[in-house]
C-alpha cells in the first residue's frame, strides 16, 4: 500500500497485493517433519478449504498480472471459498465492502 500511495499517481504503475491461497505442497515445508508434510495439505484441503496447487496459484498470479478485471491499483486480491472468483479489498476499508 505504501508504494501505491506514494508512486501510483506520478508513475501510473499499478500496485497490487495478492494471496493465492495455501500452497501446502511446496519446498517451503521441506524442513518440517514427514508427518506434517503429509497431513498439512490434507488439513488445508478438507478442513479449511484454503489449499491450492502450485499451478492454481500460478494461474491466480497470472490473472492479477494480466486480467482487465485486476487493473485497479492499491488493491488486495484474494479468492472466494470456491476459489473460482477473484475479489478485492481496498486497504483501509471494512472487509464487508469487498
Amino acid at each position: 500500500f505504501v508504494f501505491f500511495s506514494r508512486l501510483h499517481k506520478d508513475s501510473g504503475v499499478t500496485f497490487s497485493t495478492m494471496y493465492p491461497g495455501c500452497i501446502a505442497e511446496t519446498g517451503l515445508f521441506r524442513d518440517k517433519k514427514p508427518w506434517f508434510r503429509k497431513l498439512f495439505p490434507l488439513f488445508m484441503r478438507y478442513v479449511t478449504g484454503g489449499y491450492v496447487s502450485e499451478w492454481e496459484a500460478g494461474d491466480r498470479l497470472a490473472e492479477v498480472a494480466s486480467s482487465d478485471r485486476c487493473k485497479e491499483s492499491g488493491v488486495y486480491w484474494g479468492w472466494n471459498g470456491a476459489a473460482k472468483t477473484v475479489a478485492y479489498l481496498k486497504p483501509g476499508t471494512d472487509a464487508s465492502n469487498r
